[in-house]
């Protein structure tokens, strides 16, 4: 049907994923390759991916001791393609070279006495829309240290491998959003 009072209307579809067992899903950059506020500039190497996508890393809150989570995506993206895909997390900041663009599941909590209290803040902060972000951790292959034009010292990290990414509600790295991945249902609900 064309004509002049017909209207095309096109809209993205994304994937809906439900998550009726209680888990709540997660996405984000883990890292990307801007000065943090900790003076450090951490590399995202394809290499230091494997481990991560054998199912090895694991989310935890806030960097606590208990995981609440599991990581079941990885993936190396560029700039352009960050700052499509999170524009709005990542609040007016500038995207600086690739990044870790990370994916997964915040564990249910089953039974509330026995849930640790880190899976708990992590479900209370998600699910209240809270702003968090993320903060990647594991062992480091090369540090070298540098001095910019200004006389600034820095460091540039090169990861082995990427065992925990932390959700967090205080990223150093400013450029690492996490978000809550809504269903589709739930957007229409």
């Amino acid at each position: 049907m064309s004509g002049e009072n017909s209207v095309r209307l096109w809209v993205p579809i994304l994937k809906s994923v439900a998550c009726d067992d209680g888990r709540i899903r997660v996405e984000g950059i883990a890292t990307d390759e801007r000065l943090d506020l900790q003076d450090e500039v951490v590399k995202a190497v394809h290499d230091a991916l494997e481990y991560s996508r054998a199912g090895w890393t694991k989310f935890d809150y806030d960097h606590g001791a208990n995981h609440v989570g599991d990581v079941t995506e990885v993936c190396l993206m560029d700039g352009p393609e960050i700052a499509s895909h999170f524009r709005d997390e990542l609040n007016g900041q500038p995207v600086v070279g690739k990044g870790i663009y990370a994916a997964g599941y915040v564990l249910s909590i089953g039974d509330p006495a026995l849930a640790p209290e880190d899976l708990k803040k992590a479900h209370f902060y998600l699910k209240s829309g809270s702003r968090m972000g993320f903060s990647i951790h594991g062992p480091v292959r090369e540090r070298k240290q540098f001095i910019d034009k200004s006389g600034k010292s820095y460091t540039v990290a090169v990861p082995k491998f990427y065992s925990r990414i932390a959700i967090t509600p205080h990223p150093v790295n400013m450029g690492a959003p996490c978000r809550m991945v809504k269903s589709l249902h739930d957007a229409f609900t």
